[in-house]
């Protein structure tokens, strides 16, 4: 039952992220706090980085890095690359005070991109939830 919390946890602060990209597009001051939101982003991959390295020790570090955090990014970073450039794109477009017909369909489209943009992270968290429980099992069988 843990590992259903962890997954929801995992889900929970993704749609957070997503939700407060989203709100900084109607704001006059999108692309600083969506640029923003990626440096915290990758500022936090780089402490989880150093925190198996650290739990692990280097030699099964380097398995834990490799499965928990490379695997699962392969497919997470591109998929919110793409959220927070058309999230940009969306911006510039509300900015640009386009026709009403015109944004309606745009929104449309960018809640089709958003969908399948953020079903593919879901996909990474229970990758990088199920890697986590495998080399945590191996971990206690070595250890």
């Amino acid at each position: 039952m843990n590992g259903i919390n962890i997954l929801k946890n995992g889900i929970i602060s993704n749609i957070l992220i997503l939700v407060v990209t989203y709100i900084f597009v109607v704001t006059l001051f999108a692309p600083f706090g969506i640029c923003t939101l990626n440096i915290l982003k990758g500022v936090s991959i780089g402490i989880y980085i150093s925190t198996l390295f650290n739990i692990f020790n280097f030699g099964h570090g380097l398995l834990a890095f490799f499965l928990i955090v490379l695997l699962p990014n392969l497919i997470y970073i591109p998929s919110y690359i793409y959220i927070c450039t058309n999230a940009i794109n969306l911006h510039y477009l509300i900015i640009d005070k386009i026709q009403k017909e015109k944004l309606f369909k745009e929104l449309i489209k960018e809640s089709y991109r958003t969908i399948i943009a953020f079903s593919l992270i879901v996909f990474s968290v229970i990758i990088e939830q199920f890697a986590a429980f495998g080399v945590i099992h191996i971990y206690t069988l070595i250890g």
